[in-house]
């Protein structure tokens, strides 16, 4: 099975077993680069999932069980270096997710522990602690941070809540 777009390019092809259960996607970009490409079970996508932005580049990388992400999940800048990994179970999010800035430095880290956040943190490009929440003891308690003109580092605020 081929679509194609107004301009004749092909825009999705599926590729399928006899019985048309399994079935390979692929969608694609005007230009005829891969835009994304997975399987699909039964109408339902499975499997390792691929996504790409237009100049050909990953862009995001997926596992799929029965259309709930299921498994590590990374995003990529257009250059290729990672932006973000995520992790989920039958579509709910777990572990430890963490964001990156274009420079490779750690831009944020989440965890989450039954299915809930316990504990975020966010960094300045330099490194530095920009934001923090933790949850502990029924407890949320949040800090922020800021970087003055003359490069001074210091806490601006913190506060505690019961949950």
């Amino acid at each position: 099975w081929r679509e194609y777009y107004e301009s004749g390019a092909l825009e999705l092809e599926i590729k399928s077993d006899r019985d048309g259960y399994r079935k390979f996607v692929s969608y694609y970009y005007e230009n005829g680069n891969l835009k994304q490409r997975g399987l699909s079970e039964g109408g339902y996508r499975t499997g390792v999932w691929e996504h790409y932005h237009e100049n050909g580049q990953i862009y995001r990388k997926q596992n799929v069980d029965d259309n709930k992400k299921n498994g590590e999940e990374i995003w990529y800048f257009e250059d290729g270096t990672i932006q973000q990994q995520q992790y989920y179970e039958n579509g709910k999010k777990v572990g430890k997710w963490k964001s990156y800035y274009a420079s490779g430095q750690l831009e944020s880290e989440t965890h989450y522990q039954n299915f809930a956040s316990v504990y975020d943190i966010a960094y300045f490009e330099d490194g530095r602690v920009s934001y923090s929440k933790m949850i502990e003891n029924n407890k949320e308690i949040c800090e922020f941070y800021v970087i003055d003109k003359q490069n001074l580092y210091y806490l601006t605020d913190r506060y505690e809540r019961e949950l």
